[in-house]
């Protein structure tokens, strides 16, 4: 019922059938405390064997998992994980998809890199997903995608940089406080998303591209506002100047550029003349404006 793993083993892929090398029937509860080099589908669910694993604890000594593709993914009966000490996890695609009895995800606070796709998708039961405070960045398409329970994201206190595509496409969670030491985001974050009302963003966030922005497609957003270092709203920051609910960046000429636009807005939008150009996007997707009035 019990597996402790000792110090000296650091690659857990079964090599021989790919998936399940630890997926045997009765094992309840893991222990590894070690650097973990691979762990893809080391105890992913079989469809031809029930699997009983409830508790899966990474020691202190585990500070990072450079491979974690499918690892827990189909455990219909796990109910807890400990990350004591883990401070980066690379490859998460699927770690953890598909359902679980697992409730809450706790990273503690020694996570500070995280990447994968779908890590936590269709996850039936999660409620709670919290990266803990040393987090600084996350690059995940699909990150909770279909988690119907989902109700609570914590990004924490020092995360940089945040990409990836629909983080919580068709997700119940409906809002979303992005920390304030944000300085990069990445293309269609909130794509298909449920995120409803106001989205506060920090005032000194670059957004990575000309094209597809970070709001785009998430029809729910119905305004932008703006924050300062200490998460307070202001109306313009270094980058950027908040009218009505919709960002403009200052370009260098002293005129600005539409380069937020919350999808969920509604009515007439008026765009001020020293407004000079429009990204091509975010003009193209709002589906709720009636009516573009531009000052001569």
């Amino acid at each position: 019922e019990y597996v402790y793993f000792p110090e000296c083993i650091n690659n857990f892929a079964d090599t021989t059938s790919g998936t399940g090398a630890f997926a045997v029937s009765g094992l309840k509860s893991v222990y590894l405390n070690t650097n973990i080099e691979n762990l893809s589908g080391a105890f992913m669910g079989q469809s031809s064997q029930e699997s009983y694993l409830t508790e899966v604890t990474f020691g202190p000594k585990c500070t990072y998992i450079k491979n974690a593709f499918g690892s827990f993914y189909n455990l219909p009966k796990l109910k807890k994980v400990t990350f004591t000490n883990v401070k980066s996890i690379t490859n998460a695609t699927q770690t953890f998809r598909y359902d679980s009895a697992l409730e809450s995800i706790d990273f503690g606070d020694s996570l500070e890199t995280f990447d994968g796709s779908s890590p936590f998708s269709k996850m039936s039961n999660l409620t709670t997903l919290d990266f803990g405070d040393n987090l600084k960045t996350l690059n995940s398409n699909l990150l909770c995608y279909q988690t119907p329970k989902l109700s609570n994201v914590n990004f924490g206190s020092s995360l940089t940089t945040l990409f990836g595509t629909g983080l919580f496409q068709e997700s119940a969670l409906t809002t979303i406080n992005l920390p304030n030491t944000l300085t990069k985001m990445g293309t269609l974050l909130f794509n298909q998303s449920n995120i409803t009302g106001n989205v506060a963003v920090p005032g000194n966030c670059e957004f990575d591209t000309d094209s597809n922005g970070p709001f785009l497609n998430a029809q729910k957003i119905t305004s932008l506002s703006l924050k300062n270092e200490s998460g307070n709203p202001i109306k313009e920051s270094k980058l950027y100047v908040e009218r009505d609910g919709v960002l403009y960046k200052k370009l260098s000429d002293g005129t600005f550029r539409l380069e937020s636009f919350p999808s969920g807005r509604t009515g007439v939008l008026n765009i001020a003349k020293d407004v000079t150009q429009l990204r091509r996007f975010e003009v193209e997707d709002p589906h709720y404006i009636t009516k573009y009035v531009v000052e001569e």
